[in-house]
């Protein structure tokens, strides 16, 4: 169960020594580089985690359930999270502290991810 999902999670983490080194060099193409090298990785995740997402729901209640995870999800992790990572980078002047943060994120999200339960045959059984 959420494979997708905690291939994501280690996969972010497994990134960040390669992204730190495109980061803390200066260098324009070597961060260019990052992001293209990067992309379809990041890409291939999406498949099994929208699936993943979705099986979490019953099928009456699917559309709204996985709508309202997305929603909650930008407002608590994606916006704060450049803000968080401006200043972590303003105050250690590194990247490893952003590093350590995108870490933290990703145990948080392995942490949850092992408590979800397989639901599958039962959610639409009334």
């Amino acid at each position: 169960m959420g494979h997708g999902y905690r291939s994501q999670a280690t996969g972010s983490t497994e990134d960040l020594p390669l992204g730190e080194r495109f980061d803390d060099r200066g260098k324009v193409g070597a961060g260019a580089r990052g992001i293209v090298l990067s992309g379809p990785v990041h890409d291939m995740q999406f498949a099994p985690q929208a699936a993943f997402i979705a099986e979490t729901f019953p099928g009456s209640r699917q559309y709204s359930g996985v709508s309202l995870g997305y929603q909650l999800a930008s407002l608590t992790a994606g916006g704060p999270a450049p803000i968080v990572a401006l200043y972590l980078f303003e105050t250690f002047r590194t990247s490893t502290a952003i590093a350590a943060f995108m870490s933290v994120s990703a145990l948080i999200g392995l942490a949850a991810l092992s408590a979800m339960r397989d639901k599958a045959g039962e959610l639409d059984q009334h």
